[in-house]
């Protein structure tokens, strides 16, 4: 993703723009993302799509946007989070159906926890975790026919060499990753760096996910945690929140982009 995307005061528009050069065969229309957050301009919280900003305050979370490059990121400016920042209000609500996926950077602290919880949607339907040696891909959907939510757990354990180790992570470089569900054919998959290798891919169960239509505060997608050995330190970028399987080939355009 790149941060041009911005420039434009139609933002939407321009969003689009990129997306239709990456796809021109496909449907563009269909990749715009939910959410957005870039954390440039005048307004660094703002949704770049306009639907939900950031907020902070409910929780009186303390955070810092970086000067533009400050904190070594090729996109420009960036939110960084130390150990006293605490939960962030960020999608309310998230309504999914039959897929998701979450698209950020990252360039973790070296003094992040062992588990710290990134992402996670309040009735437990989604939950993105870095885990010491593992990372860990929750979602929890009601199979067709049944009335009873079902949890998959993807953990792949980060005791390998490249992207299948931990200290690929926590080289002190930005990393570009993309966790996607598809709901309806069982496709889950986590992208590092443009590459989603066979042991970060599955097939699992189908099914729809909650809608909370009488309590739509369980859709609500947050950042971080307010619980201490869980919360991160580091920083995050452009994050964007798609309540779709975004296709691979948008995936990998995004991540040569930035």
């Amino acid at each position: 993703m790149l941060k041009k995307l911005k420039s434009s005061v139609k933002r939407g528009i321009a969003v689009l723009g990129i997306i239709t050069a990456s796809v021109a065969s496909m449907n563009a229309q269909s990749f715009l993302p939910y959410n957005y957050y870039t954390f440039d301009g005048a307004s660094p919280l703002d949704d770049q799509m306009l639907h939900n900003s950031l907020n902070f305050s409910f929780f009186q979370s303390p955070y810092t946007i970086s000067t533009s490059n400050s904190a070594g990121n090729a996109v420009g400016k960036c939110l960084i989070l130390n150990n006293a920042s605490k939960q962030i209000v960020a999608s309310q609500p998230l309504a999914l159906d039959s897929g998701i996926t979450i698209e950020f950077l990252w360039k973790p602290s070296a003094d992040i926890n062992e588990t710290v919880q990134l992402f996670g949607r309040r009735d437990g339907a989604l939950q993105i975790r870095f885990t010491y040696p593992n990372l860990r891909f929750l979602t929890k959907v009601t199979p067709t026919g049944s009335s009873t939510a079902v949890s998959d757990i993807m953990n792949i354990e980060l005791a390998g060499i490249g992207r299948m180790s931990y200290g690929y992570y926590m080289d002190g470089n930005w990393h570009h990753f993309a966790f996607k569900y598809n709901a309806k054919t069982g496709e889950k998959e986590i992208w590092v760096d443009g590459q989603s290798p066979a042991e970060f891919k599955a097939i699992v169960g189908t099914g729809k996910f909650a809608s909370n239509s009488t309590n739509v505060n369980n859709n609500i997608l947050d950042i971080n945690t307010n619980t201490d050995y869980y919360k991160y330190e580091g920083s995050l970028d452009e994050i964007a929140i798609y309540p779709f399987a975004l296709h691979q080939n948008i995936i990998y355009k995004h991540y040569t982009e930035f």
